[in-house]
């Protein structure tokens, strides 16, 4: 069994159960990270996703003021994705009992991030449940909506269905761990390994800093590079296997990583996580992947160093049975 599935989260059970739940849903939506529909001339797009138990990482040190950012992030990252810029943003808070601080400091990060990705906080709910929900900790889950003209996202969308082999892969840096594989990283303070105060070398930051890093916001960059580039992948949940997500049957990807981020070396090393699964749950340091024609890779180069965002060179996709091969020795076959 992986560490991750022992610390109580199981990646293959998650995939079977989503299945089972979309199966009994009638839908034509389209949609690989988010999803979208053809109405009235637009496309329409949804998308939803929580913090996680992150949450338990921000209760633990003590300080909500970023904790927004992964809330807005982990949503209008995915939505851009499917080159639909998010317009408004809606969220659900449930608790164990009100708090009226606590709201207050949620409410403030949530709208300075809302502000940052460029969305109208569009209201939300609010629900005490005592039975359902943990005391002294809660929920909290966004929802993003946005909105494209027809023809042009469709040009888009038929980009991402027309890969070909020698694309360019690049990657933009993470700010660290995101929002994700949190119920592993945190048996490090949880299990007396490490304290939250204590440093993580090579790193300026504590162990408790850095799982409270929060989620870069991508989706306004991603729009400003959408017209140079053939696909996107937000890396969250699934790691690496979420390339998976946009190769055909006759590409696969080739990744050659050569440096890693402190956090998640100390995880490794630490909690004693095979390599591939390191690759499998983690974004190891790349937030997000571009998929780039040669003849564009400068112009995105360009615009990435633009907006101050690291870029870095992964590799590029090649003819054989669709994966994710990474530095010649990890294989990853399936999301």
């Amino acid at each position: 069994m992986s560490k991750y599935a022992e610390s109580g989260v199981n990646i293959e059970l998650e995939g079977k159960a989503i299945e089972n739940l979309v199966s009994e849903l009638k839908t034509n939506l389209e949609g690989i990270f988010a999803k979208y529909d053809y109405k009235y001339g637009k496309a329409l797009g949804f998308s939803s996703d929580g913090i996680g138990s992150k949450i338990l990482c921000y209760q633990a040190v003590g300080d909500f003021s970023n904790i927004g950012y992964d809330l807005v992030a982990m949503n209008v990252n995915d939505l851009a994705c499917e080159f639909i810029p998010p317009l408004y943003f809606v969220n659900c808070l449930s608790t164990n009992k009100p708090d009226s601080e606590l709201n207050k400091e949620l409410g403030k990060s949530l709208s300075r991030a809302c502000e940052e990705a460029n969305v109208i906080p569009a209201g939300g709910e609010f629900a005490s449940l005592p039975d359902q929900v943990k005391e002294d900790t809660f929920d909290w889950i966004g929802f993003v909506f946005g909105m494209e003209d027809e023809d042009k996202h469709k040009s888009y969308i038929k980009k991402r269905n027309s890969l070909e082999p020698d694309l360019n892969l690049l990657g933009i840096k993470s700010s660290g761990i995101h929002s994700n594989g949190l119920t592993l990283a945190r048996k490090l303070y949880e299990d007396g390994i490490m304290d939250l105060d204590d440093e993580v070398l090579e790193s300026n930051k504590t162990l408790g800093e850095e799982l409270t890093t929060p989620t870069k916001i991508y989706s306004l960059l991603m729009t400003k590079l959408r017209d140079d580039a053939e696909f996107f992948v937000h890396v969250t949940g699934g790691g690496f296997k979420n390339l998976i997500r946009v190769l055909p049957p006759n590409l696969y990807a080739r990744l050659e990583i050569t440096e890693v981020d402190p956090i998640f070396k100390l995880i490794q090393e630490k909690l004693n996580v095979a390599e591939r699964e390191m690759y499998s749950v983690f974004n190891m340091g790349i937030g997000l992947i571009v998929g780039v024609k040669k003849e564009s890779r400068e112009e995105v180069i360009s615009k990435i160093e633009k907006k101050k965002e690291t870029c870095i060179d992964l590799g590029s996709l090649v003819k054989g049975e669709r994966k994710v091969v990474i530095n010649d020795g990890i294989i990853l076959e399936k999301y």
